[in-house]
């Protein structure tokens, strides 16, 4: 009957990430971003391309596959964007501070080099977030089981992951895709270690964590900090303080919390300064602002006023996130439960960190992570009160 039940799950799962595929092959790939540009330009300096010729490609690329559509031939065009006549792109991009943010974000340029010679630039840059994102639902579903929720249950939240805004922003020519992909590792790692599995859990998680410094340095940070505060939460109810998990699972975050601060210090890479600077200075061509902490606060004020007026606009996703935070808390009884909200407060976090309405989706993308697991909460109840019982391999009961 279990082999069954597994067979059923990995059936299910493949069969949804090969729809999604499908689906995103039939769409191809989407534009060259601004941020794209900057992994372009990676990718072509470390095959040996001098800095301007490499500026210069990247520039064409963007022309022939522009983000903000543009009328002029892909040569003017690209001369124009490299003098900064165009809009998005342009002299910004080669300030150093500006390309400092980027340089150390190796993992996604270095990865598609081969099969951007194999398959085209633009569709070589495509692979490795298309690939990571589809296995990302994947991951999920694995994620579901590990905390005991069942077939169906697990597929409602991989076909969300896939149709909610995480999963168009995840096949994306940028970082989200990857970051997203070992996110959800590090999540699977926090699961097991919750419910026991002590080493298993800290290997994965440490994996995680390793790689996604290596795509992402930068969202190491806020990643840790991130589950740390959920884990600091739960160890605050009473019941859960002498699970061993949940208690090597803080120590573990503040570790990564730490090392990723001083790491970045230590090789002189910007940091949440120099991301404010960029915000408020534009790229860096603008003097440094005095206080930045200050506006930050006050463009975060000015966030959530268009937040709140425009949430009329899209009053499903309204709903879902009413409906999963509804079964997080009347049905989530164990701690493991709660874990894939600290996913959501990573996607939270970044936008609080940027509040910038016109990146807000994408940044605020991890946020829908935590809200696919809490519709499949309730999925799960459901499907347990139809069938009028609940199965033992089923409930969903602490472990110490």
């Amino acid at each position: 009957m279990r082999h069954r039940r597994v067979t059923v799950g990995v059936i299910s799962s493949i069969s949804s990430a090969l729809i999604f595929l499908a689906w995103q092959i039939a769409l191809g790939p989407g534009p060259i971003w601004a941020d794209t540009v900057q992994y372009l330009r990676i990718a072509f300096a470390a095959q040996g391309m001098p800095t301007d010729e490499a500026w210069m490609s990247a520039y064409s690329h963007w022309c022939e596959h522009p983000s903000v559509p543009h009328n002029t031939p892909q040569d003017v065009c690209t001369r124009e964007v490299y003098n900064g006549q165009q809009p998005i792109i342009g002299v910004s991009d080669r300030n150093p501070q500006y390309q400092a943010i980027f340089s150390p974000r190796l993992g996604y340029p270095l990865l598609s080099i081969p099969l951007m010679n194999l398959l085209g630039v633009h569709i070589g840059l495509w692979v490795i977030p298309l690939v990571l994102t589809v296995l990302s639902g994947m991951i999920l579903f694995l994620v579901c089981r590990s905390l005991n929720l069942g077939v169906l249950a697990a597929s409602s939240a991989q076909a969300l992951f896939y149709v909610l805004p995480v999963g168009y922003h995840g096949v994306a020519l940028l970082t989200e895709g990857p970051a997203m992909f070992f996110t959800l590792v590090i999540l699977l790692g926090t699961v097991l270690l919750a419910k026991g599995q002590l080493r298993n859990g800290a290997l994965i998680t440490t994996l995680g964590f390793v790689t996604l410094f290596f795509f992402k340095y930068s969202a190491v940070l806020i990643t840790s900090v991130s589950f740390l505060g959920v884990v600091v939460l739960l160890l605050l109810v009473p019941q859960f303080r002498q699970i061993r998990g949940l208690r090597l699972l803080a120590l573990l975050m503040t570790a990564y919390a730490a090392a990723s601060f001083a790491l970045t210090h230590a090789l002189h890479w910007p940091g949440m300064s120099e991301s404010l600077q960029d915000t408020f200075t534009k790229h860096f061509e603008l003097p440094p602002v005095p206080n930045p902490i200050e506006r930050l606060l006050l463009l975060n004020g000015d966030y959530l006023k268009i937040l709140v007026n425009d949430i009329h606009r899209d009053a499903a996703g309204a709903v879902l996130v009413v409906l999963a935070l509804g079964a997080y808390a009347a049905f989530a009884r164990t701690p493991q439960l709660w874990l894939p909200l600290g996913v959501s407060l990573v996607g939270v976090g970044t936008i609080l960190a940027h509040p910038v309405a016109s990146q807000a989706e994408r940044l605020g993308s991890p946020f829908w992570v935590g809200i696919a697991v809490g519709i499949a909460i309730a999925v799960e109840r459901l499907a347990v009160r139809s069938a009028n019982e609940v199965p033992e391999e089923r409930k969903l009961v602490p472990v110490n």
